[in-house]
């Protein structure tokens, strides 16, 4: 073999490596080709909703909407308070003036079935001034306490009541009892110290009016006068 190709095989294989390098390029060209490039309008694509799919603004309107419930009316009546009357008077003893004024203060009771109440006495200079506030009308018994002290007065040897509507009577252990319509205070007080009971309440007789209607809407007041008799 000689030392050196001759000039015009040099030139051959130059030929034959500048086609195999632009094949090579040529294939690497048509592979890259090969990729497929999808370019995209933004400007005109538009996405569309499913149709079955309710807009916003009526999904937001049902969902804030309030559900509005029949409305319920009552059938029972309205409770209404009862109304409440006042019942005030004085206890007035004759010839008070001439016995120097009455220093003894007066018990008045109100009584129905089994409800008892008591009057108050707002002013402290008159003892016989009562008043009974918060009632309910209706149809009562005053009880009026009669001060055994009366029968140490020399013009009160008894005592009578009001008049013919009054009765006398007593309560003993919670009862109520009515004395003989012909007996006086004064009998029956006598009567009593005759007993020689213990209980302090067997002296302690009352001038009762048994049927007083107090009502509504007027100014319910008595005067409750005791008589003293002298002999």
């Amino acid at each position: 073999m000689a030392k050196y190709l001759p000039k015009t095989q040099f030139i051959v294989l130059g030929l034959f490596s500048i086609v195999v390098t632009a094949g090579c390029i040529a294939d690497q060209t048509s592979m890259i080709n090969l990729t497929p490039v999808m370019t995209v309008d933004i400007t005109k694509t538009q996405i569309q909703q499913p149709t079955d799919t309710p807009p916003l603004t009526q999904m937001a309107a049902k969902t804030n909407t309030p559900s509005i419930l029949p409305l319920q009316v009552s059938t029972q009546p309205a409770t209404i308070a009862p109304q409440q009357a006042t019942l005030s008077g004085i206890v007035f003893l004759t010839d008070e003036a001439e016995l120097g004024g009455w220093p003894f203060a007066y018990h008045v009771e109100l009584r129905q079935e089994n409800i008892s109440k008591v009057a108050e006495y707002p002013d402290e200079n008159r003892p016989q001034q009562f008043i009974f506030e918060n009632i309910e009308p209706g149809t009562y018994q005053l009880w009026v306490l009669i001060p055994p002290e009366t029968l140490s007065f020399k013009k009160c040897y008894d005592i009578g009541l009001p008049n013919k509507m009054w009765k006398l009577g007593r309560i003993l252990e919670g009862n109520e009892t009515f004395t003989d319509t012909n007996r006086s205070y004064r009998e029956a007080f006598l009567q009593a110290e005759k007993d020689n009971s213990s209980d302090s309440k067997t002296y302690e007789f009352y001038a009762v009016l048994e049927n007083l209607d107090i009502k509504l809407g007027i100014d319910n007041y008595i005067d409750v006068t005791l008589i003293c008799k002298d002999g």
